[in-house]
């Protein structure tokens, strides 16, 4: 840019700042004319209200302290406003140099600024939202029956304003009409003025009502019976003549012709012969309007009616885990769908020559006469019922008793875990309840891609602990280079919760029962050490019964789930690392869900820890044999922690193992008071695993900056690839 192009430039700015100046000056000069009024005004109130009360120059109090609030660059309320040091505007001109160092953006830290935004309403009113940051709009539309077109067109009906028909004509809006002549004999507009008449229209369709406007007519009309009545030979004109009358500003209640009434109030004959046929014998009052509720509505047959019923309640239903204590609901498979079950209908009358209903009949019956849901199952039936299920009415009546001690079982189970919620929720400091799982491996990248579906993936794990008292839920994370699924990794999870959020009580655990994981010796010495060396009261774990374990944890498992699939319509998962922030994220009111990265660092060894207690975890007190399979309750107290309880169901008493056997039971000596880790370096993934995520990483589908984290990662030849 060359000096001349510089001093233009330099030209044009001086000018807008001068203006700028002046713009200013004129809104000091309209802010102090604006302060004069307001100080008359107040002189006027003052003199006219001597009396201020302590409420009122509390209010003028405020009123100033308000007014006096300036911020730093308000230069319109506050007069004696000056720019600081670097806030100046100064203008030089350098032959050789010319730079402007900041660039003017007029949207600059607006982010800041409390924003007023107008909002408009369903009704047409207007709604002023501020900082509406936090203005969030529902997920699915409210129904609002007030601005359905038809109501909104029955509203101005009925208070006397234009509207349009169905058909589209136009229907002008009332008004009062040119009453009768002079010659009347009532001398109606002697009595009432324009004035008091337009009082009385609107005061009838300001009531916007067609029952009330009906009332009005009926309490204002009086029947007239004639001594004597001639009649036309074939007249149809039968009944009573009427009396008009409104009330006049004295409250006296007057005569007036019909045509003055009907004038009045805008209104046909039609209108006030339904009134008056409506009223009620020697009352001032009108029936309800009957419209629509006749019997004469359109009804499903019987026999259809009837042949839907049987045929939806032929489909099986599935129990509700979750909430069968709180909704009567009933659940179909959830592979089913109002469509496909209509389709089996349709054929099914096919077969038997019946006529079928339509779709919107049979959907009808199903959403109206039954409280049913599709349900999928999050996991597995138990293998006993649906094996019962299945069985001929024979071998029923030979499993009878097994099932029923089964189903007992199954009520036992959660009666004591309603009941161990209810005793940690009335005492916490000294109980604690919490249910555990392993939520489904996490996988990424994790996209709709093509590719991905047939290329081995990278593993995460979560393991969930879900206090059932507070319903404060907790993530234990880690990825499959840095550890398995094992029991030392599970017991690693339950002995940082424990040593953490468990001190000093009494702590009760709920769970599935898979062997490998949790229902096993290592888990067991894990209990007992900690015990030993965490001052915890106790431990008592509650296996659920087989194919019935849904618990209040599943619904830490269903919130995350919502949350990756909300994740996942945004955009692909990459990395791994994304998984901590859509844990933490996916609860979003309080408790929220405390997240915990583990690595290979963290895990424990619980095999090492239990050879080092003993080797006694399979024979009782009795010496019998110990099934840890029928275990349904484990127990391990502070007082004797060599001493391991249980019981193979939830009404027998404890049995007893014995774990370190020495000649003085209380001893402790035997338990260590350290463990060791279990890995020294990170376990890494299959080299099948490794060769595919490079794959994707040189076909681009994965980002590059994702590139390093997956080349980078360790090959183990003693990892074994179970997800591909």
């Amino acid at each position: 840019m060359n000096n001349c192009s510089r001093g233009k430039l330099l030209v044009d700015l001086v000018k807008k700042y001068k203006e700028a100046e002046k713009v200013e000056q004129n809104l000091n000069a309209i802010s102090e004319e604006n302060h004069n009024i307001m100080q008359e005004v107040a002189a006027c109130t003052s003199s006219q209200n001597p009396i201020i009360t302590e409420s009122s120059s509390q209010n003028y109090a405020d009123f100033d302290e308000i007014s006096n609030d300036f911020s730093s660059d308000d230069t319109i309320r506050d007069k004696t406003w000056q720019p600081e040091d670097d806030q100046e505007v100064n203008f030089t001109l350098n032959e050789t140099n010319f730079s402007a160092e900041e660039n003017i953006d007029p949207n600059k830290n607006r982010e800041h600024e409390n924003v007023s935004v107008i909002s408009r309403n369903n009704d047409g009113t207007e709604e002023n939202n501020e900082n509406c940051e936090g203005v969030k709009k529902s997920r699915k539309r409210k129904r609002n029956v007030e601005n359905w077109s038809q109501n909104i067109r029955k509203s101005n009906k009925n208070s006397g304003k234009s509207y349009t028909t169905m058909k589209g004509k136009i229907i002008p809006e009332k008004k009062v009409r040119i009453a009768c002549p002079g010659s009347c004999k009532f001398k109606c507009n002697m009595l009432f003025d324009e004035t008091m008449r337009q009082k009385i229209f609107d005061n009838f369709w300001g009531l916007s009502d067609l029952s009330l406007q009906r009332n009005f007519i009926a309490k204002n009309v009086d029947k007239v019976v004639t001594k004597y009545r001639y009649t036309r030979e074939g007249s149809k004109r039968i009944g009573l003549n009427h009396a008009y009358n409104f009330y006049n500003s004295e409250g006296d209640r007057t005569r007036v012709c019909k045509k003055f009434f009907m004038t009045t109030l805008d209104v046909g004959d039609r209108f006030i012969r339904t009134a008056i046929l409506k009223i009620k014998d020697n009352l001032h009052s009108i029936d309800e309007d009957r419209r629509g509720k006749h019997n004469n509505h359109q009804k499903i047959p019987e026999d259809v009616l009837t042949s839907i019923k049987d045929h939806i309640n032929s489909f099986p239903r599935i129990e509700a885990h979750y909430i069968r204590k709180q909704t009567e609901r009933e659940y179909i498979e959830g592979s089913l769908t109002i469509a496909e079950m209509y389709r089996l209908y349709k054929k099914k009358c096919a077969e038997n020559n019946i006529e079928p209903a339509k779709l919107c009949t049979y959907s009808k019956v199903f959403n109206e006469c039954f409280n049913i849901s599709f349900f999928l199952p999050k996991k597995d039936q138990c293998a006993f019922c649906a094996k019962y299920n299945n069985c001929s009415n024979e071998e029923k009546c030979q499993m009878e008793n097994e099932y029923e001690g089964h189903r007992k079982e199954i009520a036992r189970s959660r009666e004591q875990k309603e009941k161990d919620k209810d005793i940690s929720a009335a005492d916490a400091e000294n109980f604690i309840t919490v249910c555990y799982d392993l939520q489904s491996v996490l996988s990424t990248p994790s996209s709709h891609v093509s590719n991905f579906y047939y290329s081995r993936k990278f593993s995460s794990y979560n393991f969930t602990m879900f206090n059932m008292a507070s319903k404060k839920g907790y993530c234990y994370l880690w990825h499959e280079d840095q550890g398995r699924r094992g029991a030392n990794e599970i017991g690693t999870c339950i002995f940082k919760f424990l040593t953490t959020n468990c001190s000093h009580k009494n702590v009760i655990f709920y769970s599935d029962n898979c062997m490998g994981q949790q229902k096993n010796k290592f888990i067991a010495a894990m209990y007992i050490f900690v015990v030993k060396n965490y001052n915890i009261k106790s431990i008592e774990h509650k296996f659920l019964i087989v194919g019935h374990t849904q618990n209040e944890g599943d619904s830490m498992h269903s919130v995350i789930e919502k949350n990756i699939s909300r994740t996942a319509k945004a955009g692909p998962i990459y990395s791994p690392m994304e998984w901590r922030i859509i844990l933490q994220n996916s609860k979003k009111k309080n408790p929220t869900y405390e997240v915990n990265e583990l690595n290979y660092k963290d895990f424990l060894d619980l095999k090492k820890l239990t050879e080092d207690l003993g080797k006694n975890f399979n024979i009782n007190s009795r010496k019998e044999k110990v099934k840890w399979s029928d275990i349904k309750i484990l127990k391990i107290q502070n007082e004797n922690p060599n001493i391991l309880y249980y019981k193979t169901n939830y009404d027998s008493d404890f049995s007893e193992i014995h774990i370190v056997e020495q000649k003085t039971r209380k001893s402790t000596s035997n338990i260590p008071t350290e463990m060791s880790n279990v890995f020294s370096e990170p376990v890494g993934i299959s080299a099948q695993k490794k060769k595919d995520l490079t794959d994707l990483c040189d076909k681009l589908l994965i980002p590059e900056n994702h590139h390093y984290f997956y080349k980078n990662l360790k090959i183990s030849t003693q990892s074994v690839d179970e997800h591909k």
